[in-house]
């Protein structure tokens, strides 16, 4: 999440546990972070690196929903769900290996 960060530092990281995983999408949960709503409503983009057992691959995603993990308990986390906007030709083809393999098992 790298939205009104100067240009020339580091982006945050953050480590998140992968929900789900489609061609065009990943979801994902970030546990114990507090999200601004404000940044759920504006599309924002992210940068992501996902581990899989295919090879680790980064790509860029738009945020298409969040919402907290718990509503009684904020500090549970936040789930999101996002849309692929670019990858490179090789870490898609690792990535959409990944999909032919667990298809397979």
């Amino acid at each position: 999440m790298e939205a009104g960060s100067p240009k020339d530092s580091e982006p945050l990281q953050f480590m998140a546990t992968t929900v789900n995983l489609s061609p065009e999408g990943v979801s994902f949960v970030m546990p114990q972070v507090s999200v601004d709503e404000r940044y759920c409503a504006s599309a924002s983009a992210l940068r992501l690196q996902l581990e899989l057992p295919t090879g680790n691959i980064q790509l860029e995603a738009r945020v298409v929903h969040c919402r907290r993990v718990n509503e009684h308990a904020p500090d549970r986390g936040w789930q999101f769900g996002t849309q692929i906007t670019d990858i490179e030709a090789q870490a898609r083809a690792t990535y959409l290996a990944y999909f032919g393999r667990n298809a397979l098992d």
